[in-house]
């Protein structure tokens, strides 16, 4: 029944060292970026890093570009590329806000008008559905708004865009569910 005082110290020091490694991150720390002197150069340095997963040095590219150069198709761009790096950091709230407000400001943007964008925000919506997992409860006795939200993101899309060959097909998104 009672433990001698360095069985506790080891106890409390196990415990310490798997608390600090359980809250560690692994995210790499965002270095410093060089900015060039033109638009299309800051976004294709954006392009690169969004390719090769640094979110964050994408990001503040793409965030350069559009607030340095407004008036540029590449402002626009960069725009859609910031929404695209919040997913890729599955920040799907973010990301979901980003592309509605690039949907609302560029309404006739190509990828709004072929349903790039409304896509991404009906994936976001269905990323954040509640899962399963054993140690917590089961997916249907969570909050169900981010799938209803899903669902109605779903529906309005199919009722927009409708199937197109190459394209994944919402309507085996919403079966699923």
């Amino acid at each position: 029944m009672f433990r001698s005082p360095k069985v506790s110290i080891l106890i409390v020091a196990a415990l310490s060292a798997c608390a600090v490694v359980a809250c560690s991150t692994t995210k790499k720390a965002a270095r410093p970026v060089s900015y060039s002197q033109t638009a299309a150069s800051n976004y294709r340095k954006g392009q690169s890093e969004l390719e090769d997963e640094n979110y964050a040095e994408a990001r503040k590219y793409f965030n350069f570009v559009k607030n340095r150069f407004p008036f540029s198709r590449y402002s626009t761009l960069a725009e859609l590329r910031l929404a695209d790096a919040l997913f890729a950091e599955e920040k799907f709230t973010a990301a979901i806000d980003a592309y509605k407000l690039f949907v609302k400001f560029h309404p006739t943007h190509p990828q709004v008008l072929n349903g790039y964008a409304s896509f991404r925000i009906c994936d976001g919506y269905v990323r954040q559905i509640p899962g399963d997992w054993f140690l917590i409860p089961p997916g249907h006795e969570k909050d169900q708004s981010a799938t209803r939200q899903a669902l109605a993101e779903l529906m309005r899309f199919e009722r927009r865009f409708g199937p197109r060959p190459g394209r994944p097909q919402p309507s085996k998104v919403r079966s699923k569910y």
